[in-house]
């Protein structure tokens, strides 16, 4: 390994440690989050709030040490794992990871909220999305996300107060396919709610996540047998004519004065305004 790639201490920019290697995977974990941000001491005991938190809260974090869970602060662990598989292709697989990482880690949005970073905030990278998944592995993918993203919003049987969660469920798929886009594995609803960090003062958080799937699954994209998952990249189809035209008649059946209002204008329509003779 060259000589400037070694760190002699723990904090060097620089770590002897194999990037890559399968068997060690959460090296990569470690070098990435420390080359993008650092721990200010006085901030150690708000990251130890975090960790007891998101004990209390997920599985994941019960497999953690409050150390490990420094280490990759503020990132959900599962990010790691998607970036390091989908930048191995055809891509600058260390350097892509870092500029990804770092992009989002200092992304404004993400900056003011109280939480972890989780898969779905990666597409705030506009590295990842402009040159990686622009790239020929997963350009049809993306245009497959793309398409059914937009068509969301029209999705008749998606209430509007569950969208924010479905957008989060759908580019946690999306990603998740690319990250094995040879051998796709779907995801489990418990999975899901992780990665999503899914909380909810009414539902358990499976509940909310089985929830949404239930009402998306009208999209060609999305494969849900009730227990996982998986975003299938069914090129750039988006909702069938008849889905589109009842999320229109929905939206329109919420607003039934506005609707009355245009039936009674109708009734003096004159005949050049209705095509007429």
């Amino acid at each position: 390994m060259p000589a400037k790639l070694v760190g002699g201490q723990e904090g060097d920019r620089f770590i002897n440690l194999p990037l890559l290697a399968d068997r060690n995977a959460h090296d990569y974990d470690i070098i990435i989050s420390r080359r993008v941000r650092g721990l200010r001491p006085d901030r150690l005991p708000e990251i130890n709030d975090h960790f007891m938190y998101c004990q209390s809260m997920f599985g994941f974090a019960r497999t953690l040490t409050e150390s490990e869970f420094a280490e990759v602060f503020p990132f959900q662990p599962r990010c790691f794992e998607v970036v390091r598989r989908i930048t191995a292709r055809d891509l600058p697989t260390a350097r892509s990871g870092i500029l990804i990482f770092h992009e989002v880690v200092n992304h404004p949005d993400l900056l003011a909220r109280d939480r972890l970073i989780r898969v779905c905030d990666l597409l705030c990278s506009q590295h990842l999305v402009h040159d990686c998944l622009t790239a020929p592995a997963y350009k049809a993918a993306y245009t497959a996300y793309r398409s059914v993203s937009e068509a969301l919003p029209t999705l008749a049987e998606l209430d509007p107060e569950d969208l924010p969660l479905a957008r989060d469920v759908l580019a946690t798929l999306f990603l998740w396919h690319l990250a094995y886009i040879e051998t796709p594995r779907p995801m489990s609803i418990s999975d899901l709610a992780e990665c999503t960090l899914t909380t909810d003062d009414v539902l358990k958080a499976e509940d909310s996540v089985r929830l949404v799937l239930q009402q998306v699954k009208a999209l060609p994209q999305i494969e849900f047998d009730g227990k996982a998952a998986r975003f299938v990249p069914k090129g750039g189809d988006g909702l069938a004519i008849l889905s589109l035209f009842n999320g229109y008649l929905k939206r329109a059946s919420g607003d039934r004065y506005r609707v009355l209002g245009q039936w009674t204008n109708s009734l003096f329509l004159t005949a050049q305004e209705t095509g007429g003779h």
